[in-house]
């Protein structure tokens, strides 16, 4: 007997890595993820809003993809900042469909305390 498994195919979409064409999308996508931001924005000396992410999510919508976003946590910004940020862009968005994400990756500068860390991520 031989199992097939489907695996979903959610595409990760920011600025870094676009869709330069959403009619050729293939195969179609089960939901689209999308960075909303990036650190708290230029008063901490970050990117903020991911300029993609107007684009993407009216695509993402108008096509009928389910819609995640998420904030790329910056251990060197405040997490409040972060969180309101990610709060302002994605709430035009916010549909029975859509569940918010905290992208956590492993560089954590060392003037940062992996317990300031914890409580960061445990506050946002």
């Amino acid at each position: 007997m031989t199992v097939t498994i489907k695996l979903p195919f959610v595409p990760d979409l920011s600025s870094y890595d676009p869709v330069i064409d959403w009619g050729a999308l293939f195969p179609r996508p089960d939901l689209i993820i999308t960075r909303a931001c990036y650190g708290a924005g230029s008063a901490y000396g970050t990117l903020g809003k991911d300029h993609y992410y107007d684009e993407c999510a009216r695509e993402a919508r108008a096509r009928g993809y389910p819609l995640w976003a998420y904030a790329f946590l910056l251990y060197t910004n405040p997490w409040q900042a972060q969180a309101d940020l990610f709060i302002s862009i994605v709430k035009p968005n916010m549909t029975a469909d859509f569940v918010p994400v905290l992208d956590l990756e492993g560089y954590l500068p060392t003037s940062v305390s992996k317990a300031t860390a914890n409580g960061m991520i445990e506050n946002w």
